[in-house]
């Protein structure tokens, strides 16, 4: 599935925007590591804006990956619908990721915390 464009767009300005901004407090000397919080930051601002379904999604998932199956049956939610909204978070931000094992994607957090 292809991102899109607009999507990546505004959350690169976003990134930037923070960044900048912790690059100056660090530059204050009110921080140490201005590209650790401003991803952070960034991350936290992009969870916040999924709808409740994807957030639900989103916390089950792991650094590790995790198969569709498996998050489906944690969130109580059909396999397809879960792998749907992976999908469209995948596709809309950069908070997840997947690998292959085989035939079946393992679903991972893009980012750590």
């Amino acid at each position: 599935m292809k991102r899109s464009n607009k999507k990546t767009i505004v959350e690169n300005r976003v990134l930037a925007a923070i960044s900048d901004y912790c690059k100056d407090l660090q530059a204050a000397g009110h921080i140490k590591d201005s590209n650790m919080i401003a991803k952070k930051i960034s991350t936290k601002v992009a969870e916040g804006l999924l709808p409740a379904q994807q957030k639900k999604i989103y916390s089950k998932l792991t650094e590790a990956g995790t198969p569709v199956a498996d998050i489906a049956r944690k969130c109580k939610l059909s396999s397809k619908l879960v792998s749907a909204q992976l999908n469209q978070i995948h596709a809309r931000t950069m908070l997840v990721g997947f690998k292959k094992d085989g035939k079946n994607k393992l679903w991972h957090k893009a980012y750590s915390h």
